[in-house]
This record gives structure tokens, sequence and C-alpha cells, in this order.
């Protein structure tokens, strides 16, 4: 399987309109101008061809926090971004996509912030959920 990434002009045009602003490419590249962070825009279809998921990687390497990936770093929001309900194989996709960037990057998690986990993640990656007081963060070990 190969890495499905988007342009920022693709991405954008493809964001469902109920998206969080975390998720603009604006939003993104100041990211990664900003903090030099390396960036993957990863994206699930359907069999037909139409865009199911989304997930931005920022990929993070602290002397104190660990060599890690992130979606959305610095954000109370962050993991898959889905056009419909709860899809398995839109999820399934994304994170063998994030397995694959973990083999190349060589980090020992992955962290997402979001209100809750998606239905078996855990069954994929074993995961440890923390609460902060103002939103639930969730890191994947690999």
């Amino acid at each position: 399987m190969s890495l499905q990434l988007l342009e920022t002009r693709e991405w954008d045009s493809n964001l469902p309109p109920f998206s969080p602003f975390f998720f603009t490419s604006s939003w993104l590249d100041n990211i990664h101008d900003t903090y030099n962070l390396p960036l993957w825009k990863l994206y699930s279809t359907s069999q037909s061809g139409q865009i199911t998921g989304f997930l931005p990687i920022f990929e993070i390497k602290s002397r104190i926090f660990g060599h890690r990936l992130v979606s959305i770093p610095f954000c109370e929001y962050g993991g898959p971004l889905l056009v419909e309900e709860y899809n398995p194989s839109s999820v399934s996709s994304l994170m063998k996509q994030v397995v694959q960037i973990q083999k190349q990057t060589q980090a020992k998690y992955l962290k997402f912030h979001m209100d809750s986990l998606m239905p078996n993640i855990e069954k994929l990656i074993w995961f440890q959920s923390h609460t902060y007081s103002n939103f639930r963060t969730s890191e994947l070990y690999f």
C-alpha cells in the first residue's frame, strides 16, 4: 500500500463543510512552516474513488516527550476526520498509512486529541488514554 497524500488545493476543496478549521491547509501549513515539522496529509477513498476520510500527521522529536507522530499538534482536536459516520474501512486505510509512516520515521507512538476514540481502533494498536481539562488525548503505541 502506498501513502495517499493530497496537495493543498486538493485537500481544502475536498474537506467536508463541517470540518473544524484545524483541518484546513492554511492551519496545517502554518504549523509545518512555523515549527519546521514534517507533515503528511493522508486521505482514504471508497472503492468508487470518493474521498472518505482525512488524517493530517506531523512528526515531532523531543528530548522530553520522545519521538512521536501527532495529528494536529498544539490543538485540542486532531485525529481522523471522516466524511460519513464511522466507517471502519476508512479508519483502517488511514491507520495502515500511519503505520507505514511510523516504520519510515521510527516514531515510538501516535497521539490524537479527540472527544473519544473511534470504535475498535484499540484493536489496531495498543493505546493508553488520558483526560485533560478540556480534551481527551489518546496515545497509540507501536
